[in-house]
C-alpha cells in the first residue's frame, strides 16, 4: 500500500509503530525516576541537633543531591475548524503513544479545546455528532509550557 492509499490513522499507526522501542525505553526510564523520587520522598526527617558542651570533631559537610522534580504540564491548545469557521462542542479524545486515551475534552465556542500534558507524544481525535471530524499528531516536549496544535486532518 503506498501513502496515497493508506488513511490517517494508518499513517498515524506507522508513525507512533516506529518509534515503539524508544518509547519503552523511555517508559522504563520514567518509571525509574519515579521510584527514586518515591523513596526520596519517604526519606526520614533529620534527627534534631544535640548541643554539648565537648569540642566536636571537624565534620566534613556532604553537599546533598537535588531531588528529582517530575517535568511540568504543558498547556496543549488545538483549534478544530470547518471551512474557514470554527466547530464548537466538538469532543476531544487525546491519546498516547501507546493509544490510551489520557484527556478528554471538548472545543468552546471559539472551536479551541485544551488540555494539559506532560512530555510525549499524542494523538488528538476529534468527534462531532458521532463521526471522526479529524485526527492530529504532536508532541510535547520537556520544558514546553505552550504547544498550540494544528488544525485536524
Amino acid at each position: 500500500m503506498n501513502m496515497a492509499e493508506k488513511t490517517g490513522i494508518q499513517m498515524i499507526e506507522d508513525i507512533l509503530g516506529g518509534q515503539t522501542v524508544l518509547d519503552r525505553r523511555l517508559q522504563v526510564v520514567e518509571q525509574l525516576l519515579k521510584q527514586l523520587l518515591a523513596v526520596a520522598n519517604q526519606a526520614p526527617a533529620p534527627a534534631a541537633s544535640i548541643t554539648t558542651t565537648q569540642p566536636q570533631p571537624n565534620v566534613v559537610a556532604v553537599p546533598t543531591q537535588p531531588l528529582i522534580r517530575a517535568a511540568p504540564n504543558a498547556r496543549v491548545i488545538g483549534r478544530v475548524m470547518e471551512d474557514g469557521k470554527p466547530i464548537p462542542e466538538v469532543n476531544v479524545t487525546i491519546h498516547d503513544d501507546q493509544d490510551n486515551a489520557v484527556r478528554k475534552t471538548r472545543t468552546n465556542r471559539s472551536g479551541e479545546w485544551q488540555a494539559a500534558l506532560p512530555p510525549g507524544k499524542y494523538a488528538a481525535e476529534c468527534v462531532l455528532s458521532g463521526r471522526v471530524n479529524g485526527n492530529v499528531v504532536f508532541m510535547v516536549k520537556e520544558g514546553d509550557k505552550i504547544v498550540r496544535v494544528g488544525q485536524p486532518q
